[in-house]
């Protein structure tokens, strides 16, 4: 593995691990506010993005970088992103047993804790 991929799979990490921070927060409001199975729900929305970051960073990361493969992997992690986002969100939504709200929520705090890393992680 060259420095570039072993930096990249760093960064992912860190990325990862800024929206599950951020999903914590979320879930601990809907644990006072709404229950234990709130909380889960914030928890399996959060988790979901957090791996689709990495299952993006790994299939990036997993080529060489000449301009052609960098670009092919650019695109089949994001194709093997959003396949495994919107697979995990329909089944937590129909056979997980979650609150649809909490579930979203935690979604889009793992989203924003992205955002967050990227300007934390320059």
């Amino acid at each position: 593995m060259n420095v570039t991929a072993r930096r990249g799979k760093l960064l992912a990490l860190k990325f990862a691990a800024v929206q599950l921070a951020t999903t914590g927060a979320a879930a601990l409001v809907f644990l006072v506010l709404s229950g234990a199975n709130a909380a889960r729900s914030a928890v399996a929305g959060g988790l979901i993005v957090a791996l689709g970051t990495l299952v993006f960073a790994w299939r990036l990361f997993a080529t060489d970088w000449p301009a052609v493969s960098a670009a092919r992997g650019f695109y089949a992690g994001e194709v093997l992103k959003w396949i495994w986002v919107v697979g995990a969100f329909a089944l937590a939504l129909t056979r997980g047993g979650m609150d649809p709200l909490p579930l979203l929520v935690g979604l889009l705090v793992a989203q924003s804790g992205f955002w967050v890393a990227m300007g934390i992680f320059k």
